[in-house]
Order: structure tokens, then sequence, then C-alpha cells
């Protein structure tokens, strides 16, 4: 609680993740926020998001978004590469809030190593 952009907040979160196995991960977050100088903005969100190591090397995740009656729905693939890059895979946008159809290619190089 308190005061933010000139209006009261209100701000709560809950969270909770479940390690189905050592490769399989569950965590749902749900988050209320209400601000009183802007009631039309979405009080709720929740958060649904799992992780799946497929070696040391790959892994598959999903993200689900729902907020003020829309879903966003993002999948990822990754892939390490041992010299310290990463790749992504990327369907879907994850800032966005409907979910959109597109594909990205994202590269993680280290700056130093």
């Amino acid at each position: 609680m308190g005061r933010k952009a000139g209006g009261n907040y209100v701000y709560t979160n809950l969270s909770q993740g479940f390690d189905i196995t050592d490769d399989l991960a569950f965590r749902l977050n749900v988050e209320y926020m209400h601000l009183s100088s802007q009631p039309n903005l979405p009080h709720w969100q929740i958060v649904f998001s799992t992780n799946y190591t497929i070696t040391d090397e790959r892994g598959l995740g999903a993200r689900i978004v729902a907020r003020g009656g829309n879903a966003n729905v993002n999948l990822m693939f990754r892939q390490a590469v041992r010299r310290g890059m990463d790749v992504f895979f990327i369907y879907g946008e994850p800032n966005a809030e409907k979910t959109r159809h597109r594909f990205a290619l994202k590269i993680v190089l280290p700056l130093y190593r």
C-alpha cells in the first residue's frame, strides 16, 4: 500500500513453484494491483510458466500470462553452445497483451570469457 502516480496504490503477489522431477518445473504467480488514479488498468494478472530440461544443453519453456480478459502464450526452445553462447527460438511476444504469431531467434553471447 502507498501512493503512486498521484493515487492510492495496492499491490499483492502470491507465487508458488513445483518441481515435478529434476527436469520438469512449474510456477504459478498471481498478482493483484489497484491504482486509484488509473482505475481502467487490469487489476489481476496470472502467470503460469513451465520449464523442461531435455539435456544440459537443451530445454523447452512455456509461459501463459492472463490479464484483463486477454491471454498471451510464449513458447521457447533453448540450445546452449559449450563456448558460452545460448540460442533461443521463441514463439510469441513475451510483453504483448495477446498472443502474437511470430517467431524470433535470440542469440546470447558473453561479453567476457
